[in-house]
């Protein structure tokens, strides 16, 4: 099927602005929902995906709370992929459909009490609300997190000091003053900008070696994809094969 001049193409060529507007999205989802289900789900993954596609957070948020009111269904089962792709918190960050919150509520009900038994830690400890913190927003979805994953305040601090010490976090291991254990590959961006002073102090030499070994790596990659047809086939490809409609 030839996409070009449909709504696929201009989601395409919207791509560069959606982390600076992500409200651009709202000018196509509905559309491309009607025109091709499975390829509005792709492209939506694609919108969202850090690693291999725009990394456009705010425009994935404002998608999947849209499409979980028009196709909940469709939304409950690619649940599981939204980590994959972005963050834990991706899920509860838009207006979303009550049926997709339960479902939400319980896919993350299971994975806690997973790693609290034993199993491998993730990062959902990490980006789970907390109810002491700073901003009013974050203490209230604390809230309304316990009440969806039907824990007690006190049941769901220790679930979070657990798990978050289980986790290997990059404040432990400051406060720990543990700097040579930190991989600064794996620093996501905020932090690298909240803690630069910090690293440069107290790690000097490895902080400044992988920043030049970041800058080389970044003047070395190819230029993005500006081809509306190559894109395409990369969204249509084996990396979101496993989205479902």
């Amino acid at each position: 099927m030839d996409l070009k001049g449909t709504v696929f193409e201009d989601w395409w060529e919207a791509l560069p602005a959606l982390k600076k507007t992500p409200i651009l999205i709202d000018e196509v989802i509905d559309e491309a929902w009607d025109k091709d289900k499975e390829l509005t789900m792709r492209f939506l993954f694609f919108t969202r995906d850090i690693k291999k596609g725009v990394g456009a957070r705010e425009a994935f948020r404002r998608g999947w709370g849209k499409l979980s009111h028009i196709a909940p269904e469709s939304v409950i089962k690619n649940i599981e992929l939204v980590p994959e792709y972005g963050r834990w918190d991706d899920l509860w960050h838009s207006d979303t459909h009550p049926l997709v919150l339960i479902n939400m509520a319980e896919f993350i009900s299971k994975k806690l009490e997973d790693e609290l038994a034993g199993g491998e830690v993730s990062t959902l400890a990490k980006w789970l609300p907390s109810e002491n913190a700073s901003s009013v927003e974050t203490r209230e979805m604390a809230r309304t997190m316990m009440r969806l994953l039907r824990k007690s305040p006190r049941e769901y601090r220790l679930a979070l000091s657990k798990l978050r010490a289980r986790a290997d976090l990059l404040e432990s291991k400051m406060s720990a003053r543990e700097w040579h254990d930190i991989d600064y590959k794996e620093v996501p961006s905020i932090a690298m900008t909240r803690y630069n002073k910090a690293f440069h102090k107290h790690d000097r030499h490895r902080y400044v070696a992988h920043w030049k070994e970041a800058c080389k790596s970044q003047q070395s990659k190819k230029k993005p994809i500006t081809n509306f047809k190559k894109d395409l086939d990369f969204i249509k490809g084996e990396r979101y094969n496993r989205v479902k409609v």
